[in-house]
Formats: C-alpha cells, structure tokens, sequence
C-alpha cells in the first residue's frame, strides 16, 4: 500500500483513500507510544515541507536533522 500511495503522490494522481483512512479508523489503543499521530498525519501531506528528516546513528543514538535540496 505505500508504494501506490508514494506512485499516486509522484504521479499528481488521486490518493488512495485506504492507506488515508488507516490513520483517522485507527483505534487509540492500536497505535505505537513512541510514535505521534501526527507526525504521521502531517508526513501524508504531500509537499508540506521543504525538507526530509534522514535518520543517523550518532553515539548509540537515533538522531534525525533537516536537509534541504539546495
């Protein structure tokens, strides 16, 4: 299901309303504590930011920093 929203969102086609709907019809209880609703919301809107989050391991840890296309 990613990959044909990803082709939808590249191609300027309509979004697939499944994977759209998972979020919103996802019960409170099924949803992971380590990550925010909606970071997951806000990643669905096509072209909201300017910037990709890549993530690195830095001393052990996990550690995500912007980056532009410049």
């Amino acid at each position: 299901m990613p990959a044909r929203y990803l082709e939808a969102a590249l191609l300027d086609r309509p979004m697939p309303p499944p994977l759209v709907t998972l979020l919103a019809d996802r019960a409170a209880e099924g949803w992971p504590d380590w990550f925010p609703r909606r970071d997951a919301e806000l990643a669905l809107e096509v072209d909201r930011f300017d910037f990709a989050l890549p993530v690195s391991r830095e001393g052990g840890l996990l550690v995500a920093r912007p980056t532009r296309e410049t």
